[in-house]
Parts: structure tokens; sequence; C-alpha cells
């Protein structure tokens, strides 16, 4: 019985999360122009990147849009590693990419004491030090 309620609730708690607007009903990825990059990347012959990370890809979506925009000179990788900038620049050797965490721990618990630091340890959202945004310029 009380598996069957949990499951009511969980599936009124969806049904008014979406109506509300606050969760989706699917995944999408719809840039402000109006490109579907999920349905884009479908129509490309792209694997995954697998760089050093937590999560340990890079969707394809991502990929093809990052791609589509450009990366630009510089980048900066939140919550990433310098492993996962060396990755990336290895692959798009023209960018710059420094690697932002404040959650090192978490890094350290995935791939062990050989885990490789941020290039900076800074909460997003507090404001930039005076280091981070030199970096920027």
């Amino acid at each position: 019985m009380r598996n069957l309620v949990r499951a009511i609730y969980l599936w009124f708690r969806r049904i008014i999360m979406v109506r509300s607007g606050f969760d989706p009903a699917r995944p999408y990825w719809y840039s402000a122009e109006g490109h579907d990059y999920a349905a884009l990347s479908k129509s490309t012959s792209k694997s995954p990147l697998y760089p050093p990370n937590l999560a340990g890809h890079y969707h394809v979506a991502l990929q093809t849009f990052w791609e589509s925009r450009g990366l630009g000179a510089k980048c900066f990788l939140i919550s990433e590693s310098k492993g996962v900038a060396a990755y990336l620049s290895k692959r798009y050797p023209e960018t710059h990419f420094c690697s932002l965490d404040l959650y090192t721990e978490l890094q350290v618990e995935k791939f062990g004491g050989t885990a490789e630091q941020p290039d900076f340890l800074w909460d997003v959202n507090a404001p930039p030090f005076r280091t981070l945004a030199s970096a920027t310029r």
C-alpha cells in the first residue's frame, strides 16, 4: 500500500511540475535561435567525448552546440579539472582552457589521489578574484 501511495504521489508531483513549467516533460536542447541540438547531434556521425571528468563524457548535443557557436580564444571549464582542460586542449588546440572548481574532493573521490586540481578554486556564486578576472583578458 505504501508503495502505491508513493507512486501516485510521484505521478501527481510530476504532472504539477510539468504544467507549472518547473520541470520539462522530456529532455530538450534548444538555442535562442531555435536550433534543436539533440536532433542535430543525431544527424551527425560524432561520438561523445570522454574526458576524465565526473560525468565521464560530454554529450554530442553539447559538442555540436559549442562547435557550431565557436569556443573562442579562452574558455572557462566550470567544475572541471586540469585533466579535462588538457584533454580538450588536444582536441581544440586553438582554444586556451582554464579549469575552475570548488568541490575538488569530488574529483579525488572518483579518481583517487592522482586527481588533478583545477587552475582556480572558485565559487561561481562569488565575485571573481583579481587573478581570475585578469585571466579573462
